[in-house]
């Protein structure tokens, strides 16, 4: 743990500088970058890998430009309700009732928990500041408040304004535990979107992979309706 501080004390006081200014209008831009112009739907497939053995299923995602996201996997039958204001709902199975879904909560006993399949929002996050630069690449420290880790690590594909990699410390600043790298990005509904999500969750030495397929669909408002998680799915699958 001693030499992952050292690194990230280091990784700091190298860090190029920037004008002060600068990083707030960035993480403005990486916000509003990960709201489509319209409605959006990713089908794929989930697949959570561990020395228990691995676990799929197929996966739909429907995101809103408000940021609110939901997500169902077809035979496991959970269903997930992120909002833009912060709350979440969650059917954990099929023939359960929702409840409420927060920040560390796993999703279907994936290593993605709520605040993982959130999109970046910069307001939920303190004291930025730069870690690195490297070609097109940015990397920024942040706070998240309120959240489950003490620090998380983004690097952000800067003319995509999109996030390539977070790295997540929980409890103290040196202690990384897990990763999240998106892969494959790809442009739909005005923004860039993965291909593939990956989350790994060192400790457990389990990894949580998602392919995705998007392409603009029409608004489904019965979906993002909270009252409706207790009731049949209205999701119709390709």
């Amino acid at each position: 743990m001693r030499t992952r501080a050292v690194a990230f004390a280091v990784l700091l006081a190298n860090a190029p500088a920037l004008a002060a200014e600068d990083l707030p209008a960035f993480l403005k831009a990486a916000t509003a970058a990960a709201r489509p112009t319209a409605p959006l739907r990713a089908d794929g497939e989930l697949i959570t890998a561990s020395p228990d053995g691995t676990v799929r299923d197929q996966i739909a995602l429907i995101a809103r430009p408000s940021g609110d996201l939901y997500f169902e996997l077809r035979k496991g039958g959970t269903r997930a309700l992120l909002l833009a204001d912060g709350t979440g709902r969650i059917v954990p199975a099929a023939g359960k009732s929702a409840d409420d879904f927060p920040l560390e909560a796993s999703f279907a006993g994936s290593e993605f928990t709520s605040e993982d399949l959130r999109p970046f929002t910069a307001t939920r996050y303190r004291s930025p500041s730069i870690a690195d630069r490297n070609g097109d690449e940015l990397t920024v420290s942040l706070t998240p408040r309120p959240s489950q880790y003490a620090l998380e690590v983004i690097t952000f594909d800067g003319p995509k304004r999109a996030p390539l990699v977070v790295k997540d410390y929980k409890d103290t600043v040196s202690n990384l535990i897990k990763m999240r790298r998106w892969r494959g990005l790809t442009s739909v509904g005005g923004i860039w979107l993965p291909s593939e999500v990956v989350m790994e969750n060192f400790p457990l030495r389990a990894t949580s992979t998602m392919t995705l397929r998007w392409q603009p669909v029409a608004d489904q408002p019965a979906l993002f309706d909270p009252a409706a998680l207790d009731k049949p799915s209205a999701l119709t699958w390709p």
